[in-house]
């Protein structure tokens, strides 16, 4: 029994940390909301996006009636927020409180399923699998903490299987859906084709030395496989297993091994296998060689090749830097130009400028993502924002001027006309949802766009007219890189399995195969007679010229994706997209902000504080908890009551986001008594029965900025808090009880963003101040003033990385002192200090020892091992009394010095996904004594 409790409690816990008191962040201020009520989804939507609502609305329907994972237990009523603002398609579903939150702006890139169609169809299979979880013994603990209970015991089932369970259902119930394209599976196959196979826990949990898929390819591989091998219901009987054995380790391990007879190494392996039979025939020049531990190759990925002046230029995607804007001379010889944003859609260029698209953030607001327009000049050099802030892709230029695809928030497309300047010359409304590969053909654009059938068509449109005409129908098959060149359109598809090179003669109604990849084309470009590809390798997509001459004759045939078409066989051939939608009279209502204030959705039958449970700082009493979060994410509430040792605990936290500052409330009463600041010759009686309260009134402004390779934030903050502590007023001379401490901060930073090798940022710097003061208290308490600057630069090899911080305090001495702003030198116990003075420069010199990908079976499995050397110094200068109850003081002055180092170790353990870091420090200080620490944390990312 206690084995059951400690393993439900970690199990708990630790989920807690990531499933629940989550928030995608806030819509701006300004964007006011509708909602409609269909049978089971609560739908909210910015006003103005009524049309699309209602759309998406009628899909989700059709998903509740077809796409779920388990008949067992059917949720109703789920809150939907849709997102209009967020450039970054993306979507999630969250327990605790339980809802859907969409970014309803399609991809820059898409195929032929449409983005809501989609969305509705993965993301309503998420909430029918977690609903699974209110069965068995694990639905006892929404009885007993309410949301959270249900979103912590999701823990017990892998983020593989989550994933990967729902590309199969976006795969079977479509003609479309992730497991039709070939690039979803790439890293796979062109490993198995060359005779590199990794592990299963390589695959599992990543690695830093090689580029590894993530978990959505690993789960629909091992989902569908288990489907094909063990019947239908497969995972609806492991699932059910879990929700009934929540006591053991890793219940749904043995789920698998009960329902498949497999381990899950070996479900894996199998599972490669069967896919592997499928793949071969597709692979040209298939290689037959033995595992080959020097496969791992250095990962380097290039993509959208343009030539300029002869040049070809390129941007070059590595695990140890960010993005780079590069050239290529005529000998292969690359220059790096500049680092750049993760760039969304095709660049073009006038003969002189490279125009393109990427992400950038710049503001309050999370969940208000741009695409932005870049240009670099080729005869400056230099890199410069074009566009304003908004929803831009695929740029097409023609003299001096350059057309874009821009996204409304409204989920409507409009074509944009500008000058190289960007002011605005036309704006026309287009019908398509979805639209991309924007091109100039003479006096009229060309684009590819989704018809409402979610066919694939290449349409013309004359601006002026706005008469649009459609010049090829590919239907619903993967369409990529279209380019209108003469009577041709070149294009990549992977229709036959894997992607290549196309063109289609509109003339004469035929097709041809301009180039066959190894493994998959990416983009290409077309110069005269040569046309620059990217192939894929296990190593990245490289960059290969090839002459632009006949292609190979060939038919357009059906998708050869044998194994998705036994899956859509399987689920009966239901097709949503050929679906009926559902119809219904949807009234829109007015959502208003403030009746939606509070949504109570856990509790708990204890007292703890869910603000400290992120940081491990978990303390139960007896009592009970109350958690509050509204829909939009602007209102946070806790109530705690908790009972220790004769006395009463209450927390009552409440954060407001909805304006543009964050406030914050918060009171305290504690079980101690009230901190007596007591002077000799002064007396006071104290009532035992007293408790010491505290209420702090807070507000903060985080502005966040992420453009190009940078990213940084200001953040202002201010803070007022209150205690019924006791001090000797200096005007009566008396004991008072009340104490105000007002404190205001400003911190600052802008570095570059970390690569995925990366440990510290490659260049960056930072700024803190803090100013602490008692306002009502001068002649007890002073002002404390405390400074701190930052820098990060490269080291002297890749991924190593110099961190410095110079830190200055300093205090206006009366009565007492505040607390040290900043801790000693490491190797010292920095737990209580303070001074008037200090002084001290900290620095440390990070880097990789190696990078394992070792396993010891299915315990630790090790990906990184780090060092960090360090080397501090301070001065601190203080008083004391020269005696108890002596008003004259003794100034004292000490220096402190250490250096060390850490070794630290990046690992996943019992196969989890959760990254984990441990290790240990040695610190050898001036007073020559050594000293060590052990580190242990966990991301819950």
């Amino acid at each position: 029994m206690k084995r059951f409790l400690v393993t439900l409690l970690s199990f708990l816990f630790a989920n807690i940390c990531f499933s629940q008191y989550f928030s995608s962040g806030e819509d701006p201020a300004r964007v006011q909301y509708s909602y409609i009520n269909t049978p089971h989804f609560n739908v909210v939507f910015p006003i103005g996006a009524d049309a699309y609502a209602f759309r998406l609305a009628s899909m989700l329907e059709q998903s509740f009636r077809n796409v779920q994972f388990s008949p067992l237990f059917k949720t109703k009523n789920i809150n939907v927020l849709l997102h209009t603002r967020n450039s970054n398609s993306n979507g999630f579903v969250s327990w605790a409180p339980r809802r859907m939150e969409l970014m309803t702006l399609p991809p820059f890139e898409f195929g032929p399923l449409s983005w809501d169609r989609d969305l509705a169809i993965h993301e309503f299979r998420h909430v029918s699998q977690i609903s699974s979880l209110y069965s068995g013994l694990t639905g006892l603990s929404y009885y007993v903490l309410g949301e959270q209970g249900i979103g912590s015991m999701t823990s017990l089932i892998p983020l593989w299987f989550y994933e990967g369970d729902a590309v199969y259902a976006e795969t079977a119930f479509s003609n479309s859906g992730r497991g039709r394209n070939s690039n979803f599976t790439l890293a796979y196959r062109a490993r198995l084709s060359q005779g590199c196979k990794l592990s299963f826990d390589q695959y599992l949990n990543g690695s830093y030395k090689t580029f590894i898929p993530n978990h959505y390819e690993l789960g629909y591989l091992l989902t569908s496989y288990a489907r094909i091998k063990y019947g239908q219901n497969v995972w609806d009987s492991v699932v059910r297993y879990t929700t009934r054995n929540p006591f053991l380790m890793a219940p749904f391990s043995f789920g698998i091994r009960k329902y498949t007879g497999q381990t899950r190494k070996k479900l894996f392996n199998n599972a490669v296998s069967f896919f592997d039979s499928t793949w071969s025939a597709s692979i040209s020049n298939k290689s037959v060689k033995e595992l080959n531990k020097r496969c791992i190759k250095e990962y380097l990925n290039y993509c959208y090749p343009i030539v300029v002046d002869s040049n070809l230029y390129s941007f070059k995607l590595s695990l140890d830097r960010n993005p780079m804007l590069v050239r290529h001379d005529k000998d292969g010889v690359e220059y790096k130009i500049r680092a750049v944003g993760s760039v969304n859609s095709a660049p073009t260029s006038n003969g002189c400028d490279i125009f393109w698209t990427e992400y950038a953030n710049v503001g309050r607001w999370a969940q208000e993502k741009f695409s932005v327009l870049k240009r670099f000049s080729v005869k400056t050099n230099r890199v410069s924002l074009v566009s304003d802030f908004g929803y831009y892709s695929y740029p097409a230029v023609k003299g001096d001027t350059v057309a874009v695809i821009k996204n409304t928030p409204t989920n409507k497309i409009v074509l944009g006309i500008y000058s190289l300047d960007f002011e605005p010359i036309k704006a026309v409304n287009l019908e398509f949802n979805q639209v991309k590969d924007l091109q100039w053909v003479g006096s009229e654009l060309a684009y590819t766009a989704l018809d409402k059938f979610d066919n694939m068509i290449v349409v013309k449109q004359s601006v002026d007219q706005r008469r649009v005409d459609t010049l090829f129908n590919f239907g619903r098959r993967n369409m990529g890189g279209v380019k209108v060149v003469g009577d041709s359109i070149f294009f990549t598809s992977d229709f036959s399995g894997k992607s290549d090179l196309y063109s289609y003669c509109l003339s004469t109604n035929t097709l041809e195969k301009q180039y066959e990849s190894t493994c998959e084309v990416g983009n290409y470009s077309i110069s005269g007679n040569t046309i620059v590809v990217t192939d894929y390798s296990i190593d990245g997509f490289k960059l290969k010229k090839v002459g632009r001459n006949r292609g190979v004759a060939c038919s357009l045939e059906n998708p050869k994706f044998p194994i998705a078409t036994m899956l859509s066989t399987m689920e009966g051939n239901l097709n949503l997209q050929d679906s009926v939608l559902y119809k219904s009279d949807f009234k829109i209502k007015r959502y208003y902000k403030f009746s939606h204030l509070f949504n109570f959705h856990s509790w708990a039958p204890f007292y703890f504080d869910p603000s400290a449970v992120q940081d491990f700082d978990l303390t139960i009493y007896p009592g009970f908890t109350l958690i509050s979060q509204n829909l939009l994410n602007t209102s946070f509430t806790s109530i705690a009551y908790g009972y220790k040792e004769n006395s009463h605990i209450v927390d009552l936290s409440y954060t407001y986001k909805g304006w543009l500052p964050v406030f914050n409330f918060r009171m305290n009463r504690y079980s101690g008594m009230p901190r007596l600041f007591s002077v000799k010759g002064f007396k006071y009686e104290r009532d035992s029965s007293e408790r010491r309260m505290k209420f702090v009134l807070s507000a903060y402004l985080p502005i966040q900025f992420s453009y190009g390779a940078w990213s940084g934030l200001i953040q202002p903050y201010a803070d007022l808090s209150h205690y019924n502590d006791i001090l000797l007023s200096e005007s009566t001379q008396k004991y008072e009880k009340g104490f105000d401490e007002l404190t205001t901060s400003f911190y600052a930073s802008w570095q570059m963003k970390l690569a995925h090798q990366n440990i510290f940022p490659r260049w960056g710097m930072n700024f803190y101040f803090k100013m602490t003061s008692a306002p009502f208290e001068k002649g007890n308490l002073g002002e404390l003033y405390a400074y701190r600057l930052g820098f990060m630069m490269p080291g002297v090899l890749p991924n190593h990385g110099l961190m410095t911080r110079w830190c200055y305090q300093k205090q206006v001495i009366d009565r007492y002192l505040f607390s040290n702003a900043f801790i000693l030198p490491r190797g010292y116990n920095s737990s209580s200090f303070s001074s008037y003075k200090y002084q001290a420069l900290f620095a440390d010199y990070s880097f990789p020892v190696a990078y394992p990908d070792f396993n010891l079976s299915w315990l630790v499995y090790l990906k990184r091992v780090r060092a960090n050397l360090f080397a501090d110094v301070a001065r601190r200068n203080y008083w004391k009394y020269k005696k108890a109850g002596s008003s004259e003081k003794v100034y004292f002055e000490e220096d402190y010095a250490s250096f060390g180092s850490d070794i630290l170790f990046d690992f996943n353990a019992l196969r989890s996904t959760f990254p984990m870091t441990s290790g240990i420090r040695l610190a050898y200080n001036n007073n020559k004594t050594m000293t060590w620490n052990y580190f242990f944390s966990i991301r819950f990312n």
